[in-house]
């Protein structure tokens, strides 16, 4: 991923000194091109399971949890405006991502 994905600077971080000898050859803010890219054999994609079911019941891809990495995982937010409520369906699409990424995230 290029420097403009947070989760760069924090594995970075959690890489240390070893990030350094390990320079990207390709660098893409586009998950799909990250996906294509590692199902080519062409390198590795770092990022949640979301968007990649496809690819993990085909085969072609395989999702390999980052645990021993000691690093915090992304905040994630749903936006809405701040002088309204949130409505209905709005809760709901909340309850339903919450439920979702517990899922994927395995906790």
């Amino acid at each position: 991923m290029d420097r403009s994905i947070g989760i760069r600077a924090v594995l970075e971080h959690a890489l240390g000194s070893e990030a350094l000898r390990l320079p990207p050859r390709v660098e893409t803010n586009s998950p799909m091109v990250m996906c294509k890219l590692a199902a080519a054999g062409l390198g590795i994609a770092v990022k949640t399971r979301a968007g990649i079911e496809d690819e993990l019941k085909n085969g072609t891809l395989v999702f390999v949890p980052l645990r021993d990495l000691n690093i915090q995982t992304e905040e994630r937010a749903l936006f809405c405006r701040e002088d309204s409520p949130l409505p209905p369906a709005g809760e709901a699409l909340a309850d339903a991502l919450t439920r979702l990424l517990k899922c994927i995230d395995g906790r």
